[in-house]
């Protein structure tokens, strides 16, 4: 059986944009849905929202990947596959981040999944780093308008390219979600139902790639 781990943020949880911050079920979120279709694989839920990569939030505490990470991979070990999802919420203007101070952050996350002397594990065999999707233009008009700004959709159009760079320094492997599905219409940050299904078919393309 191989140990596939998920660490990200709402996305990860399963967010539903449409109702009022629920989550989807379980056959709509994309873990559940490779759940289904990938006999062999346990598939490991670990998404918080508003989880960030390495920001520390004071109004909404306990978000800091980097503070969880060491936890989760002693929780999951051995892990076959730990695909980290992250640096949507680090795109917030409150921490005033730059495109590539974020892919910084997430370095940090993945010098410590290279350390298991530090977090006193067994090494993770495989890593994928995803990309977030892209935070749409429409934002302001929505409801997580408060959060997020025009900023933000500018930095999330350049962080494709910095991540890309992140995997190939840590020789991990790579997808970026921006180029698979866009963010819901209704909130311009969450995946909806559709885009659910498209992250399935990507991951379960790739997770099989990686795994052969």
């Amino acid at each position: 059986m191989k140990q596939i781990v998920f660490f990200g943020d709402s996305n990860t949880w399963g967010h539903n944009p449409e109702a009022g911050g629920g989550r989807y079920p379980l056959d709509v979120r994309f873990t559940g849905l490779l759940t289904a279709r990938m006999a062999g694989c346990h598939i490991c839920e670990e998404g918080v929202c508003g989880r960030t990569a390495l920001a520390a939030d004071t109004i909404t505490p306990f978000r800091s990947g980097l503070d969880f990470l060491s936890c989760v991979l002693n929780t999951h070990s051995p892990i076959d596959l730990l695909v980290v999802m992250l640096g949507t919420n680090d795109l917030k203007p409150k921490f005033c981040l730059s495109a590539g101070e974020i892919g910084r952050g997430i370095e940090e996350l993945l010098r410590l999944v290279r350390s298991p002397l530090v977090w006193h594990g067994e090494p993770v065999r495989e890593v994928l780093l995803v990309s977030p999707i892209e935070v749409g233009a429409h934002v302001p008009e929505t409801d997580m308008g408060g959060e997020f700004d025009e900023t933000s959709v500018a930095k999330s159009r350049q962080l494709g390219a910095v991540l890309a760079d992140v995997a190939k320094r840590w020789d991990c492997h790579f997808l970026d979600a921006a180029q698979i599905t866009p963010p819901s219409a209704a909130d311009a940050i969450h995946l909806d139902a559709a885009g659910h299904r498209a992250m399935a078919d990507a991951l379960e393309q790739k997770i099989r790639e990686i795994l052969k």
